[in-house]
């Protein structure tokens, strides 16, 4: 990365700081910073561990698909009905998109929960996960489903 890059990407870091300074926003990531974070986000659905969830793409009955509002409301209600699972963190790390760049931010899971319906910025195809990376939930568009993977383990 180059002077300018690194410029930009650090005024980012610290817009994507004060947009997330409510939610206890602890650091923002870019890029290969914390390389076992990205290990896990790039990994996630290639495990047999967890559980899966699906919901439908295309309207019931035809081939047309959901507009991307929709598909958006999807995403939503699917991390809604399962963030229940970080309630004994004190600590979670989400995607988050900011002028076409991926960041992951690391916040207070207890303010996160709290204000998930208020939170802009989030990935369209959201990654989040406790610290120690015992606890994932992870959203990923296949051809006509969306689907949740939902991983809690014991140990790491």
């Amino acid at each position: 990365m180059n002077k300018i890059q690194k410029l930009k990407i650090d005024a980012y870091k610290r817009a994507l700081k004060e947009r997330y300074g409510p939610i206890g926003v602890v650091s923002v990531f870019f890029g290969d910073e914390e390389p076992d974070d990205l290990v896990l986000c790039k990994t996630a659905h290639n495990t047999r561990d967890g559980k899966y969830v699906r919901e439908r793409l295309v309207s019931h009955g035809s081939d047309r698909y959901f507009s991307d509002n929709k598909i958006a409301d999807i995403t939503q209600k699917l991390i809604a009905d399962h963030i229940h699972v970080f309630q004994g963190c004190s600590e979670l790390t989400f995607t988050a998109e900011y002028h076409g760049e991926s960041f992951r931010v690391l916040c207070d899971s207890s303010a996160f929960i709290e204000n998930l319906n208020h939170i802009k910025g989030i990935s369209a195809y959201p990654i989040l996960f406790s610290r120690d990376h015992r606890i994932l939930l992870s959203v990923m568009r296949l051809e006509y489903e969306m689907e949740l993977h939902v991983l809690i383990r014991n140990e790491c």
